[in-house]
């Protein structure tokens, strides 16, 4: 995940710089406002009651118990497979119909490796009067963890239980939910490949950039435009205290209020009320396209890309309060 700013420790100055990079730049630099809302869109949040079938926990720590059980999980591995197959078959199971959106990329590190975004969709095709929602969260997991303390681990890959597996698990279980019952307007769940290879030491003067699976997805696919969207990353750890990410209260501050009030309506006690740090991330591609995607994702997380990311230090309790203000959203709660 790309980073932030924060005083503590040397490693907030690399979060900081990322945070700060020429992605970021343009960004700030779009000339017209991402329009946020639409009648349509609004409707989401009105129209069904809240399913009687709530968030299971358990069952989406399970998720994210088996992907962290696959190992780090880089493009052209076994673990990579392992998890893709996985996914794509619990996906399917709750959403039939689950497609791939495959691509290629030579990477610094890695070489030519091919990439995977997986893709379900709840109901039929959009119905104008009831909108379309993104819920979305990488899958892929850190190649190097360059932030371990021990100088010795850091060319080993991140297990990412929070920082990969987190946000996939609560999309699994959110699917299982919609399948059972269906929302009132369409819901499309991507989990995006191949995210957090960027920062990395440079090889031969040149670096991975960040946010590759959702890039490919935003560029390929121009006909995809939801209402709004709702990005999660690193949303699993014990104490979970989620702050307003920066760009998307710059970029979609309706949205980010939207979700914030189902949260105080539900006493969700983990979204904060401060102004947290701007991260890059997947929602930022789709911002600079003018969709509005929103990132819940909590940076305060001293396991991040370390090889101390397990699920130890990961909550079901905090799976489920994200899970909860989710379906709040597309319910209408």
């Amino acid at each position: 995940m790309a980073r932030t700013t924060r005083k503590r420790k040397p490693r907030a100055k690399q979060r900081g710089d990322r945070a700060k990079g020429s992605s970021l730049k343009r960004l700030f630099k779009i000339g017209l406002p991402v329009v946020v809302i639409c009648a349509g869109a609004l409707l989401f949040f009105m129209l069904d009651p809240f399913p009687k079938s709530t968030f299971d926990e358990a069952r989406a720590f399970e998720h994210l118990l088996a992907q962290y059980g696959f190992g780090p999980r880089l493009p052209g591995t076994e673990p990579h497979r392992r998890c893709l197959e996985y996914i794509t078959q619990e996906l399917d199971r709750y959403l039939p119909g689950v497609r791939h959106h495959n691509f290629t990329y030579e990477s610094v590190f890695l070489g030519r490796v091919q990439g995977t975004n997986v893709w379900a969709s709840s109901g039929p095709e959009k119905r104008a009067s009831t909108g379309r929602v993104l819920l979305c969260a990488h899958w892929d997991t850190r190649p190097m963890a360059d932030m371990d303390p021990d100088p010795a681990n850091r060319s080993r890959g991140v297990p990412g239980a929070n920082d990969g597996a987190s946000g996939v698990a609560v999309l699994l279980e959110v699917a299982r939910i919609l399948g059972r019952k269906p929302p009132p307007g369409q819901v499309d769940i991507v989990l995006f490949d191949m995210e957090d290879m960027g920062g990395l030491p440079p090889a031969q003067h040149r670096q991975d950039p960040f946010c590759i699976g959702s890039s490919r997805f935003v560029a390929e696919h121009p006909e995809f435009r939801p209402d709004f969207g709702i990005l999660l990353d690193m949303v699993g750890k014990r104490g979970l205290r989620i702050p307003k990410e920066a760009i998307s209260l710059e970029r979609a501050p309706q949205i980010v209020e939207r979700v914030w009030a189902v949260a105080r309506r539900l006493g969700i006690k983990a979204f904060s009320e401060k102004q947290g740090p701007a991260v890059l991330d997947d929602h930022v591609p789709f911002l600079e396209k003018g969709i509005a995607v929103i990132d819940l994702i909590d940076m305060d997380y001293p396991a991040w890309h370390t090889l101390q990311d397990t699920p130890e230090r990961c909550s079901p309790e905090s799976l489920k309060q994200v899970g909860e203000v989710v379906l709040g959203v597309i319910y209408g709660k």
